[in-house]
């Protein structure tokens, strides 16, 4: 199917289901470029079509940003206190701390800490 999805707007039907479309603010993760025949050219990277004709290469490129990757997470998975690791992401299960002060002087305290991690 081809359509012209920039000419949608809220409340259109959705091709799917038909039910009303509705905007959202959104994060652009990753982006794609179409860099046409600018470096194939340059570097002359050539194909033969089927006729046997020498073409340069239309290229494009992509890329997804880890710092874009990210912000989505911190800006859905966040509280008052800051940023709320969700399990299928974060980079550890727990993150224990024992705090200076009465928990170092506490040994009972500082073996629970132990036997967590």
């Amino acid at each position: 199917m081809i359509a012209d999805i920039a000419a949608a707007a809220e409340g259109d039907a959705c091709v799917e289901c038909g039910g009303a479309l509705r905007a959202v603010r959104g994060v652009e993760v990753g982006n794609i470029f179409k860099l046409g025949t600018r470096y194939s050219e340059a570097m002359g990277c050539h194909f033969r079509d089927q006729d046997g004709i020498s073409k340069p290469v239309i290229m494009g490129s992509y890329g997804i940003g880890t710092g874009r990757l990210l912000a989505c997470i911190v800006e859905e998975h966040h509280d008052e206190s800051g940023l709320v690791w969700p399990v299928s992401v974060a980079p550890y299960m727990v993150h224990m701390i024992v705090l200076k002060g009465k928990g170092l002087r506490d040994l009972k305290t500082v073996r629970k800490a132990q036997r967590v991690i």
